[in-house]
C-alpha cells in the first residue's frame, strides 16, 4: 500500500485490517502486526520499538524472509540504521538463494550500506549469478567516487542516515503523504559525478519548503557535513511523485 499513499480508500484500509487480523497469535505474528500497523500510521516510535522486539525473538518460522521484508519496510519508515541491522541478519540467515540475495542487495544499496553490498555481491559471484557484473557496476562506481573525494563508506552511510532522519521528522504521523526514494550514481554533461539521493514527496508546498530549508541548513553546516561529502553526494527532493516500486519477497 506504500505506493498508494495519498490515494487509499476505505476498502484499502479494510483489506489491511483483514490481513492483519488473519495472522495467528504467535509472538512473531503479533510483533509483525504491530510493526505493520505502526508503519502505516507513520508512528515511527512504535514501529522502531516493534521491529527491535522482532530482532530479539527466537525460533522464527522464516527469519531470512521476515528480516529482509522488514528491512525494506524500515527504509520506508526512514530508518536506514534499523534497516541495515535487519538486512545483515537476513544475510546471516540465508546465503544460498540468489533471488533472495538480490533483495538483500537492493536493501543495502538504498541505505548506502556498501560493505554489506560488497559481501552480498561476492556471494552472488560464488554462486555464479548471471547478473554479477551488472550488479557490481554501481558498487565500483560508488567506491571510485568516494575514494576520489576521500570519503569512507561509513561516512557515506552516516550521511544518508542523517538525511533520512531529517525527512522522517516531517512525515511523522502523516499517513496521507506519499514517499518515494532512490540512490543512483550520476554523470553530468560536464563530467561531474555524484551519488544522488532523491526523495519524491506528496506533501503540501509549505512542508516541502520547510524540508528544503532544513536540508540547506544541514548540508551547509561543515560541522555536520564535510564539504567532501557534498562534492560526491547530492540530495534532491521533488514533489508530485511518480510511482516508485520496491519489491518484497
Amino acid at each position: 500500500m506504500e505506493e498508494r499513499r495519498g490515494h487509499t480508500t476505505q476498502l484499502d484500509e479494510r483489506r489491511l485490517q483483514k490481513s492483519l487480523a488473519s495472522l495467528d497469535d504467535s509472538a512473531e505474528s503479533l510483533v509483525s502486526s504491530k510493526a505493520i500497523q505502526a508503519q502505516w500510521n507513520r508512528d515511527y516510535e512504535a514501529f522502531d520499538s516493534a521491529v527491535a522486539a522482532m530482532l530479539e525473538l527466537d525460533d522464527l518460522s522464516r527469519p531470512h524472509s521476515l528480516y529482509v521484508n522488514f528491512a525494506l519496510m524500515s527504509i520506508h519508515a526512514l530508518n536506514p540504521l534499523l534497516s541495515s541491522r535487519l538486512n545483515h541478519a537476513a544475510f546471516r540467515a540465508e546465503q544460498r538463494q540468489p533471488k533472495f540475495l538480490r533483495h538483500v542487495l537492493r536493501n543495502a544499496w538504498h541505505v548506502a550500506d556498501l560493505e554489506l553490498y560488497e559481501e552480498v555481491i561476492s556471494q552472488l559471484g560464488r554462486l555464479n549469478a548471471d547478473d554479477y557484473e551488472e550488479l557490481y557496476e554501481p558498487l565500483q562506481a560508488s567506491r571510485d567516487l568516494l575514494d576520489h573525494h576521500g570519503v569512507t563508506p561509513a561516512e557515506l552511510q552516516q550521511h544518508i542516515q542523517r538525511v533520512f532522519e531529517l525527512i522522517r521528522g516531517f512525515l511523522t504521523n502523516r499517513v496521507d503523504a506519499y514517499l518515494g526514494f532512490g540512490l543512483e550514481p550520476e554523470t553530468y554533461d560536464d563530467g561531474h559525478q555524484e551519488l544522488v539521493l532523491e526523495f519524491e514527496l506528496g506533501v503540501d508546498d509549505d512542508t516541502l519548503d520547510a524540508i528544503d530549508e532544513a536540508l540547506l541548513s544541514l548540508l551547509s553546516d561543515p560541522s555536520r557535513v564535510r564539504p567532501e561529502l557534498n562534492k560526491c553526494v547530492g540530495v534532491l527532493v521533488r514533489d508530485y511523485p511518480e510511482s516508485v516500486s520496491a519489491e518484497a519477497c
